[in-house]
């Protein structure tokens, strides 16, 4: 911008000298890369700002820049919740991942270890279906941990 611009412009309306003054704040801000408070304060006085306005400019900044980290985290949808009952982070549901691998991989073994063939397969089955259901939602729910990158729930 040439010098006889700056030469034309003799006065400015109040909001307009406001935006100016801010845009001339993050261009500098920039320029250094972070301004300090009390630098701030510095800049507020000089530019004719009330310590009481920049006070409370600053803590509506810091209300609102905490405020949003609190909505941005996900909710555990309830059937996460239901899988990981009672398995306090994604270690453990791995652990028991995989007991329900060796448990779907034993219930054979117990169908040749019962006394009577129709009782021991309904329980062999009944057995492996139940392992087989376990090890399907942990592994559905350690995946969604993952996802998330969550080592516990909150």
């Amino acid at each position: 911008m040439s010098s006889d611009h700056h030469n034309e412009i003799r006065s400015l309306q109040t909001e307009v000298a406001d935006r100016v003054l801010a845009r001339a704040a993050e261009l500098d801000a920039a320029l250094v890369g972070a301004l300090s408070v009390d630098r701030l304060r510095e800049i507020a006085t000089e530019a004719g700002i009330s310590p009481e306005a920049l006070a409370s400019a600053l803590h509506e900044h810091t209300t609102e820049a905490s405020a949003p980290l609190e909505l941005e985290e996900p909710r555990v949808p309830g059937w996460v919740r239901l899988c990981l009952l009672g398995v306090p982070d994604r270690a453990s549901a791995l652990r028991y991942y995989w007991i329900f691998v060796v448990g779907l991989c034993a219930s054979p073994l117990l169908l040749r270890l019962g006394a009577t063939p129709v009782t021991s397969g309904i329980l062999t089955l009944s057995f492996a279906t139940f392992c087989f259901g376990a090890l399907w939602s942990t592994s559905r729910a350690v995946r969604w941990l993952d996802r998330h990158g969550w080592q516990r729930l909150p």
